[in-house]
């Protein structure tokens, strides 16, 4: 019997077919030139949203137009795009729904990606921002936000600026306890909370103060080259969304960009220009330390783009598990978070030369593309690999004047297999994760690699760096273990191949969330948390977060079957938070639960 997931799956392959009729007759002498956007658009209740515009565009500050599509009646889209392995921004539009936006790429490695945008319900904050006279301040810069938000991230919801009567209009806006902020130059940051269950009203009150000033500068910029400034603002470890005009702009030698009427939050600074790298790599100012200065320096990429960067040269040489010079491999250099690759070809002795993708003092990671091997460094403390598997296959070393390593290497280890459903039928495109046991800390389970499985529901680890812990493969969106592997171990050179996993069928968990006097809450943040239902303790750091609707209704979807617990957080609203007593999921099977605030 074929499950809910799998047949959503059918419906979505069914949907390519309908959609793109010429691939069968293509020339299959030559390969395509496009791809596909594939994906599905569901509502706060996951339930699919018909006819919703879907656009396509490339990622970026200023996002170029790519393709343009509609959600069928079950939710599901498909759209041709370009095979030409650019970062692409996803949008879909509902009219009553706040907008969601995902990220794909597509290219010849692969030609498909798939996203799932959830549209939660929204409403529209008005309100006026005056000054201390009760005048008009026209020309505001204002956002609705909801902060530490696991749905919208960075983002703010909505932006606005203010008119000459001082009024704004904020749409799209997330139902739930939202923040409202207002700026203008020369006056210090407004902001009111409200919770918004449909339509609300704000005031906002613009105080003339300096408030915090940050000043950021750069050397060695010619004249006509401007750098972007960002200025992330946090507290307490969390993001703080501010009007763009107060994080974002540009800087060029001898002239700074200067911002005032901060609030005193901490603040992480950073500059990036095409050509340029730049020291420090980033500027962090700390609560209480106004006003901040910094400058940046800026060294010129030799060739003037990303993919020629040449200042300063990495040198160094490639040796196998016996010492001798590994010839003809592959190998990429980048930051850890990201950023600019540069690559080079070992030669028939193992030496390698390329450019380094940062400034000198900034700390990088060298790694094998494609290759039978895998860098081998000892990990000291210092070194991220010392606690995140994942970086167990990454050389670590930070860029000097001119650098010269010398990389060792050994076999890689390989696990692979395939997902199946109770019927034996391959589970395809399914999240397939990679674990390590971490015993005595929690979580028990750590994620260090991620695949998907492949039509056939097939998986493979390849270039695996392996722990020398117990490992295991899980599959599915969560981390409880529903869908595991048997634990086991590995080392370098081995493989563990021909797993055979049998993927539970995904459960869900809905609910509704009332106050004390039993009222619906709408936009109240739930969280879905893994508990064990023997000992009542959290099984795992996973946590998944839902907006409940305008009816304060809830639901999770593609639940992995085991022990959960319910969250309602309420932040820094009036009301109390409140929880749900441990309770199990089911295979297939839908968990009731309604929360009860105090």
């Amino acid at each position: 019997m074929v499950g809910p997931r799998l047949a959503r799956v059918v419906r979505g392959v069914v949907a390519v077919t309908l959609f793109l009729p010429h691939v069968a007759s293509q020339d299959r002498s030559r390969p395509p030139s496009r791809g596909t956007v594939e994906g599905r658009v569901l509502d706060a209740l996951g339930l699919p949203i018909a006819a919703c515009t879907v656009h396509v565009a490339t990622w970026g500050s200023a996002p170029q137009p790519v393709a343009d599509g509609l959600s069928d009646g079950e939710g599901f889209f498909v759209i041709p795009v370009p095979l030409d392995d650019r970062a692409l921004r996803v949008d879909a539009a509902s009219p009553g729904r706040v907008a969601a936006t995902s990220y794909a790429r597509v290219g010849p490695a692969r030609r498909t990606a798939r996203v799932v945008l959830r549209l939660w319900d929204a409403g529209t904050i008005r309100g006026r921002v005056t000054d201390a006279n009760g005048e008009a301040v026209a020309g505001a810069d204002v956002l609705a936000v909801m902060d530490e938000s696991r749905v919208f991230g960075f983002e703010p919801q909505a932006t606005a600026v203010t008119d000459e009567e001082g009024r704004f209009t904020l749409t799209g806006v997330a139902l739930g306890w939202n923040q409202v902020r207002a700026w203008k130059d020369g006056c210090a940051l407004a902001q009111a909370s409200t919770w918004l269950r449909g339509e609300a009203d704000v005031a906002l009150e613009l105080a003339a103060s300096p408030g915090v000033r940050l000043e950021v500068r750069v050397a060695g910029l010619p004249e006509g080259v401007d750098a972007t400034v960002s200025s992330l603002p946090y507290a307490a470890g969390g993001f703080r969304a501010l009007p763009r005009a107060l994080t974002i702009g540009t800087v060029a030698s001898g002239s700074p960009w200067v911002r005032t009427g901060l609030p005193d939050l901490e603040y992480r600074v950073s500059v990036r220009a095409a050509g340029y790298t730049f020291a420090p790599d980033e500027a962090r100012f700390a609560v209480g330390a106004a006003p901040h200065r910094v400058e940046f320096q800026a060294t010129a990429i030799a060739g003037g783009g990303e993919d020629v960067a040449r200042n300063p040269p990495i040198r160094g040489v490639l040796r196998g598990p016996d010492g001798r010079p590994l010839a003809g491999e592959h190998i990429e250099c980048r930051h850890h978070q990201g950023g600019v690759r540069t690559t080079a070809v070992t030669d028939e002795d193992g030496h390698f030369e390329l450019a380094a993708p940062r400034a000198p003092g900034t700390p990088c990671i060298l790694y094998l593309v494609d290759s039978a091997y895998v860098t081998a460094q000892a990990k000291t403390d210092e070194l991220l690999g010392s606690w995140d598997a994942r970086f167990l296959a990454d050389h670590e070393f930070v860029v000097g004047a001119e650098t010269t390593l010398d990389v060792r290497a050994e076999r890689a280890a390989v696990v692979s297999g395939r997902l199946v459903d109770a019927a034996g039928v391959p589970v395809r495109w399914l999240r397939v994760q990679l674990q390590e046991a971490l015993d005595g800390r929690m979580p028990h389970w750590m994620t260090f690699a991620y695949a998907e499985s492949d039509r056939d529901g097939r998986f493979r680890f390849a270039g695996v760096n392996p722990p020398r812990r117990q490992l295991r493969v899980v599959a599915g969106p969560g981390d409880s273990g529903a869908s595991a592997s048997g634990s086991f171990e590995l080392a370098f050179g081995q493989s563990r191949e021909g797993l055979a996993i049998e993927v539970a069928a995904p459960g869900s968990v809905a609910g509704q969330v009332l106050d004390a006097n039993g009222t619906p809450i709408p936009g109240a943040r739930v969280w879905l948390r893994n508990h064990d239902l023997a000992t009542d303790r959290q099984t795992d750091g996973s946590v998944r977060e839902v907006l409940a609707d305008r009816d304060g209704r809830y639901r999770f979807v593609d639940v992995e079957p085991g022990g959960h617990r319910i969250e309602v957080n309420m932040f820094d609203s009036p009301l109390a938070a409140g929880a749900s007593p441990v309770f199990e999921v089911r295979a297939g099977e839908e968990a009731s639960i309604t929360v009860e605030l105090p």
